[in-house]
């Protein structure tokens, strides 16, 4: 699918067929109750963890990262689509980013406490958001495969071509293409932490 572009040229967007296909090898990966974890590990990823530096949530962040993530048709009271459970979540009101990643955090369950220490407040300054830091366990890297049940696995095409579904390119992206970025954007520099969660 392509549509113009402002210099005269095209641009190449996924298909609607490929995305759909994806949504249904997500869903089939039936992650159940982890399904909320998995995407609080994700939002965890895509700002640098595991790091020197705690990453630090707020809910401005789990909104921006809802919106490139999951969001489907913005402005409307279900604005997110989940597709590992084929599920359409809340904006305002409840507010679903808010509800499963910032409130969670303060509160982490007991497999995210094999991985992550004991969430901490920062300081807060006038103005600014409340802010929850995250930092990396002792044993995060041999307990990374809990985040998932067992023996299940994350497509990381299909989980490329969920994120970039609404992404436009140049020229058709290749799937090396599409797992390059979103390796790139989840800092995902060491093939354990991609062998433990993604296939």
């Amino acid at each position: 699918m392509s549509s113009p572009s402002s210099t005269g040229g095209s641009l190449s967007f996924l298909s609607l067929d490929r995305v759909a296909a994806a949504v249904e090898a997500l869903a089939a990966c039936a992650l159940g109750r982890t399904n909320a974890q998995f995407i609080r590990w994700l939002y965890l990823k895509r700002n640098g963890f595991p790091g020197v530096d705690p990453v630090s949530v707020t809910s401005t962040g789990c909104k921006e990262f809802a919106k490139d993530f999951f969001e489907v048709y913005e402005g409307s009271t279900y604005p997110y689509f989940v597709p590992f459970s084929k599920q359409w979540m809340a904006g305002k009101g409840t507010d679903w980013p808010v509800q499963t990643i910032y409130t969670q955090f303060q509160r982490i369950n007991q497999k995210e406490q094999t991985l992550y220490e004991s969430p901490t407040l920062a300081p807060r300054t006038k103005g600014s958001d409340a802010s929850t830091e995250i930092r990396c366990g002792p044993n995060y890297k041999e307990n990374l495969s809990s985040l998932l049940p067992e023996a299940c696995k994350v497509p990381i095409l299909e989980m490329a071509v969920w994120r970039y579904r609404k992404e436009s390119w140049k020229k058709t992206p290749t799937d090396s293409d599409l797992i390059e970025k979103l390796e790139t954007e989840l800092n995902l520099t060491t093939d354990d932490e991609k062998r433990a969660v993604f296939e």
